[in-house]
């Protein structure tokens, strides 16, 4: 679960330019559904 909070992290500055917003949307998706497991 590390590696995508470092990928959040080093995405950081594209995802604050709106570049990949949605694919920061089904990461955070898939990492909270991982979570609730």
């Amino acid at each position: 679960m590390c590696f995508i909070t470092l990928t959040l992290f080093y995405l950081k500055p594209l995802i604050d330019i709106g570049f990949i917003d949605d694919v920061t949307k089904i990461i955070m998706n898939a990492h909270d559904n991982y979570s609730m497991q």
